[in-house]
Protein backbone atom coordinates (compact mmCIF):
# COMPACT_ATOMS: atom_id res chain seq x y z
CA UNK A 1 0.00 0.00 0.00
CA UNK A 2 2.76 2.46 0.92
CA UNK A 3 4.66 1.67 -2.28
CA UNK A 4 1.55 2.27 -4.40
CA UNK A 5 0.77 5.54 -2.62
CA UNK A 6 4.35 6.73 -3.15
CA UNK A 7 4.29 5.88 -6.85
CA UNK A 8 1.00 7.76 -7.31
CA UNK A 9 2.33 10.73 -5.35
CA UNK A 10 5.31 11.07 -7.69
CA UNK A 11 3.26 10.73 -10.89
CA UNK A 12 2.91 14.24 -12.30
CA UNK A 13 -0.22 13.38 -14.24
CA UNK A 14 -2.16 11.93 -11.27
CA UNK A 15 -3.73 13.89 -8.40
CA UNK A 16 -2.74 11.32 -5.78
CA UNK A 17 -4.65 13.10 -3.02
CA UNK A 18 -7.87 11.94 -4.74
CA UNK A 19 -7.11 8.24 -4.18
CA UNK A 20 -7.19 5.71 -1.36
CA UNK A 21 -5.43 2.37 -1.63
CA UNK A 22 -6.04 -0.85 0.25
CA UNK A 23 -4.26 -4.15 -0.31
CA UNK A 24 -5.50 -7.59 0.73
CA UNK A 25 -3.53 -10.74 -0.14
CA UNK A 26 -1.98 -9.28 -3.29
CA UNK A 27 -5.19 -7.64 -4.46
CA UNK A 28 -4.97 -3.86 -4.62
CA UNK A 29 -8.19 -1.89 -4.26
CA UNK A 30 -8.03 1.61 -5.71
CA UNK A 31 -10.74 4.05 -4.60
CA UNK A 32 -11.09 7.64 -5.69
CA UNK A 33 -12.21 10.31 -8.07
CA UNK A 34 -10.23 10.88 -11.27
CA UNK A 35 -10.20 14.25 -13.02
CA UNK A 36 -10.55 12.52 -16.40
CA UNK A 37 -10.31 9.18 -18.19
CA UNK A 38 -6.57 9.59 -18.83
CA UNK A 39 -5.82 10.10 -15.13
CA UNK A 40 -7.88 7.05 -14.16
CA UNK A 41 -6.11 4.82 -16.69
CA UNK A 42 -2.72 6.19 -15.65
CA UNK A 43 -3.38 5.56 -11.93
CA UNK A 44 -4.53 2.01 -12.67
CA UNK A 45 -1.46 1.34 -14.83
CA UNK A 46 0.89 2.63 -12.14
CA UNK A 47 -0.50 0.42 -9.38
CA UNK A 48 -0.84 -2.62 -11.68
CA UNK A 49 2.91 -2.50 -12.42
CA UNK A 50 3.89 -2.80 -8.74
CA UNK A 51 5.68 -6.00 -7.77
CA UNK A 52 3.51 -8.22 -5.61
CA UNK A 53 0.21 -6.87 -6.90
CA UNK A 54 -1.64 -9.80 -8.45
CA UNK A 55 -4.92 -8.01 -9.14
CA UNK A 56 -6.21 -4.43 -9.23
CA UNK A 57 -9.83 -3.78 -8.30
CA UNK A 58 -11.00 -0.47 -9.72
CA UNK A 59 -13.37 1.62 -7.59
CA UNK A 60 -12.46 4.91 -9.27
CA UNK A 61 -15.10 7.16 -10.80
CA UNK A 62 -14.68 10.23 -12.95
CA UNK A 63 -15.14 13.71 -11.50
CA UNK A 64 -18.05 14.42 -13.83
CA UNK A 65 -19.80 11.07 -13.20
CA UNK A 66 -23.56 11.43 -12.57
CA UNK A 67 -23.32 9.06 -9.60
CA UNK A 68 -21.49 11.78 -7.70
CA UNK A 69 -24.74 13.72 -7.50
CA UNK A 70 -23.94 16.81 -9.37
Amino acid sequence: TANAATKLAFARDVSSINYKITTVNGSLYLFGIADNEFEMKRALAIVAAISGVSRVVNHVILKNDERRGG
